[in-house]
């Protein structure tokens, strides 16, 4: 049987305290989803469910948000260099016409490690292929993959990798 938490935010620091007070009562992150919701407008939805084990407690959690890919990579290097690991991102509509990259970054307390973070981004599948495979080689893992827009309105894939 499990019990999961539904979490709604249509702000990122909202969003975290909350993940953070469900994290302190043995809740980890399972998924999320980020749209307009019946009554909430656009909002973030976390489901959270228990924590196997004693470690739940452990667990800490950062939402971050970017507009740009170089903006987060810098967000996503600073939560690495801090422990925290990917666990999945969205591309969210924030209602006042801002669309960002939203990630959720979770941190196991009991085994702190820097995580180095990678953003490859291009608007040709063909170079996302080249530029994959060369950060394989270099021992990237390829963690998760969106589409975004430029600020001039050019469509990219935004690959998220670390090692």
């Amino acid at each position: 049987m499990f019990d999961y938490h539904v979490l709604a935010a249509n702000r990122t620091a909202t969003l975290q305290t909350e993940m953070n007070a469900d994290a302190a009562k043995g809740y980890q992150y399972s998924q999320f989803v980020g749209g307009e919701t019946s009554f909430g407008g656009q909002e973030l939805v976390v489901a959270m469910r228990p924590a196997a084990g004693s470690a739940s407690a452990l667990k800490t959690y950062r939402v971050i948000a970017a507009s740009s890919t170089s903006d987060l990579e810098k967000k996503l290097t600073r939560a690495g260099e801090d422990g925290f690991s990917f666990k999945g991102t969205r591309r969210f509509h924030d209602g006042s016409g801002t669309e960002e990259s939203v990630c959720i970054m979770e941190r196991d307390e009991s085994a702190l490690a820097h995580i180095a973070y990678k953003i490859l981004a291009t608007a040709r599948t063909s170079t996302m292929q080249k530029e994959l495979q060369t950060a394989g080689q270099d021992g990237f893992v390829l963690w998760g993959i969106t589409l975004s827009q430029t600020r001039v309105g050019v469509s990219e894939v935004v690959a998220i990798l670390s090692k």
